[in-house]
């Protein structure tokens, strides 16, 4: 699939070696442009899938419902979208886009854009990390840092050349925890 035409576009943000070192055992092995990849390729369910629960937990019936089974008052119907994910394994090199997708998605649903990181960074500062999780943190917190800035602008393009782009000038969360 990778030797057609989507090759060119994927290209531009995955170094060709990457792919030519694509583990054959199916597990990414801690390498952050293939859970990337996996995203890139899965875009289009992510946002369907994301949209669909979203919709079904603001439906008011939903909220009542929850209200009432829980026992508890309703505070608010504002939707928060939470991110759990291991900073320092290769689903981190997902993480900006996904931020960014779930902030389109909501803004599409005409709701505000609360989108929050719960990171867990693992122990950095023990000997025993192996090295290839200190990069991944490293490079993972070096990316939403990048992204936090006002000044910057993502854009990407998804699944292939004709894919949908998205492209955004705010920051992929409204906030981001680090848990050890």
């Amino acid at each position: 699939r990778y030797r057609r035409a989507a090759l060119e576009s994927l290209l531009e943000w995955l170094p060709r070696e990457k792919l030519h070192t694509m583990p054959r055992t199916l597990n990414p092995q801690g390498l952050r442009a293939l859970a990337r990849l996996a995203f890139t390729e899965n875009y289009l369910r992510f946002v369907a899938r994301l949209r669909r629960e979203l919709e079904t937990a603001t439906h008011p019936e939903s909220i009542t419902r929850a209200s009432d089974h829980s026992g508890l008052p309703l505070r608010n119907v504002r939707p928060r979208v939470v991110v759990l994910a291991n900073a320092a394994g290769a689903t981190s090199g997902l993480l900006t886009d996904i931020g960014f997708a779930a902030r389109k998605v909501l803004s599409q649903l005409k709701s505000p854009t609360d989108v929050l990181a719960l990171l867990y960074i693992g122990a950095p500062a023990d000997p025993t990390t192996p090295a290839e999780e200190c990069a991944n943190l490293y490079a993972t917190l070096t990316e939403i840092n990048h992204y936090a800035d006002e000044a910057t602008s993502f854009s990407a393009r998804y699944g292939g050349p004709e894919g949908p782009l998205l492209e955004s000038k705010s920051r992929p969360y409204s906030a981001v925890y680090l848990v050890q």
